[in-house]
């Protein structure tokens, strides 16, 4: 046991150095350090619904993050584009860009659970506002990483335009487990559960998605100090909805300076 904390806490160093992400829809709690940089690329991939088989839909996401304390970490989010085949659209698009802050009150390698929290506010070219908080939860047990979130956000349409403007909230949670194959590899598995509430006032529906995950730790690029680090995440549709994706995957590549 005492070995398997050595582990853990040698892991913990790695990732505060790397500001390496185990999982891709559930945040964790390690700290990434002041003057710290990193560059996130996403891709999620959405395909086949109920109503329309051929439905594929690409999401491209530029992440720019950076350690402005040991605590606080602020990133920002480039223009984000989407690439859909569908019956109802072909081509790409501008999605939207926005701001994120994450504050971390705990740190999951000294405290007995790692604890944060996390804001998101995001602007389509279409007059939408999307705002997102998150507690973050995080529990390093030997060589096993236990990540919580619990999620609130609230997206506005036609915000500065005429008409009506119109409200949907999302209720959501994230569970992500992931062991740890040694010093690079990680293995594990997410859980997605999204509830949408229209206008906070009526319940629309619930979403379930779940799915392995699996994430490589490299080593540094070159002679620099910078390293890299990639995470998988394929999942499946546990409920039957017609008119979301059967099956979402989400890949997350990042550079660390």
């Amino acid at each position: 046991m005492t070995k398997c904390w050595l582990l853990a806490l040698l892991g913990g160093t790695l990732h505060v150095q790397a500001g390496y992400r185990p999982f891709t829809y559930t945040y964790d709690t390690y700290p990434m350090g002041q003057g710290n940089f990193e560059v996130e690329q996403w891709v999620t991939l959405k395909h086949h619904t109920g109503a329309d088989s051929g439905y594929t839909r690409w999401d491209f996401r530029e992440e720019l993050e950076y350690g402005a304390t040991d605590k606080l970490r602020l990133a920002l989010y480039l223009p984000s584009w989407q690439v859909e085949d569908s019956r109802d659209r072909h081509g790409a698009r501008f999605d939207q860009v926005g701001l994120e802050a994450i504050y971390l009150l705990s740190n999951p390698i000294t405290d007995p659970i790692g604890a944060g929290l996390y804001g998101e506010v995001n602007l389509g070219e279409r007059g939408e506002v999307e705002g997102e908080i998150k507690l973050l939860l995080h529990k390093e047990i030997g060589d096993w990483t236990l990540a919580y979130n619990l999620l609130a956000e609230t997206e506005v349409q036609n915000v500065g335009r005429s008409g009506e403007h119109e409200k949907e909230g999302v209720l959501g949670h994230s569970l992500g487990i992931s062991c740890s194959l040694g010093a690079a590899w990680r293995v594990g598995g997410e859980t997605v559960v999204e509830t949408v509430i229209e206008d906070w006032r009526r319940y629309d529906h619930t979403t379930v998605y779940a799915g392995p995950v699996v994430s490589y730790q490299g080593a540094n690029l070159g002679q620099s100090q910078a390293t890299w680090w990639v995470t998988l995440t394929p999942t499946f549709q546990l409920t039957s909805l017609e008119e979301e994706p059967d099956y979402v995957t989400r890949l997350i590549v990042g550079v660390s300076f």
